[in-house]
């Protein structure tokens, strides 16, 4: 945004818990205003094998935690993408999507982004044009859209055109 402090928290292999139980020195300290959370691999393999509904616990824990702080005033979480090295979990994915999306009923200020109709071909599968060489990771064209996608959201719920303003 511009005018405003960004921290990026690229945190790796972390999983929903590990943010959960760092959150004081990973977030909170920080106070954000607004926040952004991308579950990725270690959630669905490296660390964890979460069901949907193992995800859907551990993403509210996290969400409802970070309310408690009363700080920020917007939350996006990038739904978990489908990735050409795992096809075969495309129904979980799509399951922990939909999970994820109901809690946007559940909680305020909650936008959940599914990335996964921008990364995909025409057959519905992941397009390995937008993730690098091992099929887990996005390129620079992946994350370009999915950038687009989080910037587009920001600015249909307001928050990008009232930050402009105040600056």
């Amino acid at each position: 945004l511009k005018g405003q402090v960004t921290l990026m928290r690229p945190l790796g292999d972390a999983t929903l818990e590990d943010l959960t139980h760092h959150y004081d020195r990973l977030i909170g300290f920080y106070r954000p205003r607004i926040l952004v959370l991308f579950p990725g691999y270690g959630d669905l393999h490296l660390r964890d094998a979460k069901s949907p509904e193992e995800f859907e616990r551990a993403l509210h824990e996290l969400l409802v935690l970070d309310a408690s702080y009363g700080t920020v005033e917007h939350r996006y979480v990038i739904a978990p993408l489908q990735m050409p090295l795992h096809p075969e979990d495309a129904r979980r994915i799509s399951r922990m999507t939909a999970l994820a999306k109901g809690l946007e009923n559940k909680l305020q200020n909650l936008t959940v982004i599914d990335a996964n109709p921008i990364l995909s071909g025409p057959d519905g599968l992941p397009n390995p044009a937008f993730y690098r060489g091992d099929g887990i990771n996005l390129s620079a064209e992946g994350y370009a859209r999915v950038s687009l996608l989080l910037e587009t959201a920001m600015r249909e719920g307001g928050l990008i055109a009232a930050r402009m303003q105040q600056d």
